[in-house]
């Protein structure tokens, strides 16, 4: 069974389980890799109702340019790179 915290911000109506309540990512930096598919996205949600700065990290640049506008039109602050982290550098 999972608890969850009461007190979370009802913009994206997520909620982060109270494990992890007394940790804070207020004005933290955080990278979402894969910010463009999957959870993802709602992670950077959730992080950005905190008040944590996100950096997305992706392929899919359009996914990513609306999800910056998705998060600063609710008061987030982010912003979006397009990157491939399954590739191997050279």
């Amino acid at each position: 069974m999972s608890a969850t915290v009461a007190h979370n911000p009802p913009a994206y109506g997520l909620q982060i389980p109270a494990a992890y309540s007394r940790l804070s990512v207020a004005d933290k930096v955080i990278l979402v890799t894969w910010a463009t598919s999957g959870i993802d996205p709602a992670t950077a949600k959730l992080l950005a109702t905190h008040g944590t700065k996100v950096v997305l990290a992706g392929r899919r640049a359009e996914n990513g340019d609306k999800l910056v506008k998705e998060i600063t039109n609710n008061s987030g602050d982010t912003m979006f790179i397009k990157t491939d982290v399954s590739k191997k550098m050279k």
